[in-house]
């Protein structure tokens, strides 16, 4: 069910994704510009890995099929 990829994807967006997120939120000792740039990041990784993963997904068991 799950390859390689697709464990890289979940733990970007488990793991990798909210740690930054957390940085960025939570540091209070870096520049505003800081936490703008990682909460950015932190959104890009988790949206971009979220959209691959729901590729394999879909290909796998797809909600509409097509004839």
């Amino acid at each position: 069910m799950l390859d390689g990829h697709s464990l890289v994807y979940i733990f970007h967006i488990l793991i990798v994704a909210p740690l930054l997120f957390y940085i960025g939120y939570m540091k209070e000792q870096v520049p505003n510009q800081v936490y703008v740039i990682l909460m950015a990041v932190a959104v890009t990784i988790a949206l971009y890995h979220s959209y691959k993963l729901a590729i394999i997904i879909m290909k796998e068991k797809p909600i509409i099929k097509i004839i």
